[in-house]
């Protein structure tokens, strides 16, 4: 527990560090945690992946958008990985106001919770963001789905299920970083590059995933998903210091995510 705190606290640091707007909402989701009895060590909230992409608008939603599987996976791993990217689907929506598919991620967000073993306390928070949306309450919206991380974090450390939470932030990061960076590749400036949601952070999930137990940290997932963070990992070390990502660079980060994000959604 003890080097788990070290590495969610680095990665905290590395994560929001310059990011004024996600210094708030990770303030929202600490306090959310601290309530819950979960302290101050898990990943930041995927809300900050986020926080960028007002200044990146117009968002390409319908090209960006991917629903869930119509079949759940029978491992927790993948679900939690879903659940995350699903997160950050959520977040997409409040950012398009897109109420057509507040419906869909309400309902999905309860077929996940209950895979994985955690239904009883994510049903009621899966119908309220349902009902903001559907009264135009976009910004509450947003904090529910906060709320709703912190609330599937606790339930499964409850469960003892803590890899599966880095899961979770895992899986919100690879899909925020997909959106952001294929927004930027598809409408590239400097400034636009600068604004990609710290590809960095792929060197802490590497380390965290190595500490995975090893039946999680060998699956033919988290292999593929190691591969393409690994690939992240490498273009944030070329990039020059005080320089934005070149094109050819978000263009590979974008293809690395997007191929995790695929292998993720892979249900057999």
């Amino acid at each position: 527990m003890a080097s788990s705190a070290r590495w969610c606290a680095s990665l905290l640091f590395y994560s929001l560090a310059g990011l004024a707007a996600a210094h708030a909402a990770s303030g929202e989701i600490d306090r959310l945690r601290e309530e819950l009895g979960i302290g101050r060590f898990m990943a930041p909230s995927i809300e900050a992946v986020f926080q960028e992409l007002t200044s990146l608008e117009p968002i390409p939603f319908d090209r960006v958008w991917r629903p869930l599987p119509d079949r759940l996976p029978q491992d927790r791993p993948r679900m939690a990985l879903l659940a995350g990217n699903l997160l950050a689907d959520g977040f997409l929506v409040v950012e398009d106001q897109r109420t057509s598919k507040v419906s869909t991620v309400g309902h999905d967000l309860v077929r996940l919770a209950k895979g994985l073993g955690i239904g009883d306390k994510i049903t009621k928070r899966g119908r309220h963001v349902i009902d903001l949306a559907e009264k135009d309450r976009w910004t509450e919206m947003r904090h529910e789905l906060v709320k709703t991380q912190a609330e599937v974090e606790a339930a499964l450390l409850g469960l003892k299920d803590e890899d599966l939470v880095h899961l979770i932030a895992l899986g919100g990061w690879l899909r925020g970083l997909e959106i952001t960076s294929g927004c930027v590749a598809d409408d590239y400036t400097a400034d636009r590059a600068a604004r990609l949601f710290q590809p960095d952070v792929a060197a802490k999930f590497i380390e965290r995933i190595q500490g995975f137990r090893p039946r999680l940290r060998n699956s033919m997932l988290m292999q593929t998903v190691g591969n393409d963070l690994r690939d992240i990992r490498d273009v944030a070390a070329e990039k020059q210091p005080n320089r934005p990502y070149t094109l050819a660079q978000v263009k590979r980060i974008h293809e690395a995510t997007r191929d995790a994000d695929s292998a993720i959604s892979d249900v057999e």
